[in-house]
């Protein structure tokens, strides 16, 4: 059986030989951008070295990508644990992931994303597409959905350690259920369905991993915070635990702390990736002053296209829309119409709105709109964390998810030891990875949507999921304690629409509730008011779930 499986020193060595070519394209990468400008030859010299990984990239094409495709075979495999400590039938009857991983191929997973993540940077991923161009793409697709699982799976132990945090604090406030829905947002819809829904995350976490040695087994069962120590303890002595005790080990052990945190990696190489491949990334092209004023604007730009205006005759370098970057002197503006007698274009301006004529000689910058598309559909986070993963196309929903995984380490770890819990630096990088590819995508698909389609209950539910993640202009972000600052700043201030939107409909939703809840609550008998559900809206702009993960 699984559990008398011994460590493959094999296949430890493959992960030594791939991550070393990883880490050797970025020395070079490192080393070429130190001698740029100081010595030539020693950046000649490392060019052939780049080669050298992808002549292994080339030959071991099949064995880098067989790791991807195992982990929908391994879901077949026996020994999942779900299978270890007795299989009841109520846990039977929730839906598991249709993935499923053991240690060794989640750190095979680890190591190629990494090689993948540094193909793809810099001046090395123009190199590796011009020599391997099919992989390119390959690599593109896989990290896809190596993305939309790996943020399913972190995803459903945010949620699941969120509820059983807030359903545990709750219980202290039983004779108190209106304080206790102010105080825990995540409670809005009923202690049951909380319960509920947090033991369908767990298991679903749970149901993703496979124990395959005898270290395996013994970690799944050693608890990394008090809460699953005492439902584990009482599971084991008297099998009297309740299913909330019983489940929370599942989300809080060592075994799944370490798989965790090597997901967290996975998921980090993965984005790193999309982000440098995405075809938004190159969508602009820059123009010198010279090239701007020899350039026929009207026969090229036509109207409702993006450029990026200067006032001064400087060259906006490496121009990218949808990046996050620091304040530059170029400004981006949606074109209106183009003048040739005058020669010059009306526009406005995405920022502020505001309607200008301006010269020719400004443009330092055009849309290439065969490049414009997005690669994440256009969907929310699903409700249940099942449903998120059966979606065939990975998308928006699931960089909501990463994100939320990220918030749960926004407070204090209720953790026995923090060893057990991924780096901050981790969390971070991830963090600010999603939210970036987050933000490029609403904005894609709000430009390439129809006016009509922007107002349906999708987008809807997603500018609510933003606000969530990111806050308003009068309230702080749930994120603020896992991102940069001048990034997250940054980030509210290219979604200020969507963010706008949400805001102006949770005030709705807020009056609305409050004005159903006193006319329900006017007696027409003495004028005594009966005691109703207080509304889940009040406690939403000053607390997020993150204040209580």
């Amino acid at each position: 059986s699984r559990p008398t499986s011994q460590k493959d020193l094999v296949h430890e060595i493959w992960l030594v030989v791939v991550n070393t070519y990883a880490s050797l394209l970025r020395s070079i990468r490192q080393q070429s951008s130190t001698h740029e400008k100081v010595d030539e030859q020693i950046v000649s010299q490392l060019a052939p070295m780049s080669k050298i990984v992808f002549d292994f990239v080339c030959t071991y094409e099949k064995e880098l990508f067989s790791c991807f495709a195992a982990l929908f075979n391994e879901v077949h495999a026996q020994g999942n644990l779900s299978n270890k400590g007795g299989k009841t039938s109520f846990s039977s009857s929730i839906q598991s992931s249709s993935f499923a991983f053991t240690s060794n191929l989640l750190q095979e997973c680890e190591a190629v994303s990494f090689l993948f993540a540094e193909l793809c940077t810099g001046n090395t991923r123009a190199q590796f597409l011009r020599s391997c161009g099919s992989i390119y793409k390959k690599i593109l697709k896989a990290s896809i959905e190596l993305a939309k699982m790996t943020s399913s799976f972190v995803g459903s132990i945010g949620n699941a350690r969120e509820l059983f945090v807030a359903l545990a604090d709750a219980k202290t406030m039983l004779d108190q259920p209106s304080a206790m829905l102010d105080a825990h947002p995540l409670l809005a819809e009923g202690i049951p369905n909380a319960r509920h829904e947090a033991i369908r995350n767990a298991h679903f976490a749970h149901s993703c991993c496979i124990l395959a040695t005898k270290e395996d087994f013994r970690d799944a069962h050693t608890a990394t915070t008090k809460d699953a120590q005492t439902g584990e303890s009482e599971s084991t002595q008297n099998n009297t635990s309740s299913l909330e005790q019983s489940f929370q080990i599942h989300v809080n052990n060592k075994f799944i702390a370490e798989v965790e945190q090597v997901a967290g990696y996975c998921l980090f190489n993965s984005l790193s990736v999309v982000a440098n491949a995405h075809p938004a990334s190159e969508s602009f092209v820059s123009l010198t002053p010279e090239e701007a004023s020899q350039l026929d604007v009207a026969a090229v730009i036509n109207p409702g296209a993006v450029v990026a205006l200067c006032p001064q005759n400087t060259t906006a370098q490496s121009l990218k829309r949808y990046r996050i970057q620091k304040p530059q002197s170029a400004s981006y503006a949606r074109t209106i119409r183009c003048d040739r007698s005058t020669r010059s274009i009306t526009v406005k301006y995405v920022k502020s709105g505001e309607i200008e004529q301006v010269p020719w000689s400004w443009l330092v910058g055009m849309e290439d709109t065969s490049k414009k598309h997005s690669l994440f559909s256009y969907l929310p986070a699903a409700k249940s964390i099942a449903d998120a993963d059966v979606r065939g196309q990975p998308s928006l929903g699931h960089l909501i998810l990463a994100l939320k995984w990220c918030r749960h380490f926004s407070s204090t770890s209720s953790s026995l030891n923090d060893a057990s819990t991924p780096p901050m630096y981790l969390v971070n990088s991830v963090a600010e990875r999603a939210s970036i590819l987050l933000c490029t995508e609403v904005l894609l698909h709000d430009e390439l949507r129809d006016s009509h389609s922007r107002r349906d209950e999708t987008t809807r539910k997603i500018n609510m999921q933003l606000l969530d993640l990111f806050g308003s202009d009068f309230d702080s972000s749930s994120l603020s304690a896992v991102m940069n600052e001048d990034v997250l700043e940054s980030i509210k201030l290219q979604l200020k629409d969507q963010l706008h939107e949400a805001s102006l409909e949770r005030e709705e939703e807020r009056k609305m509730w409050e004005e159903q809840t006193n006319w329900d609550n006017a007696s027409f008998f003495g004028g005594k008011k009966r005691e109703g559900r207080r509304s889940p809206f009040r406690s939403l702009s000053r607390k997020t779930s993150s204040d209580f993960s």
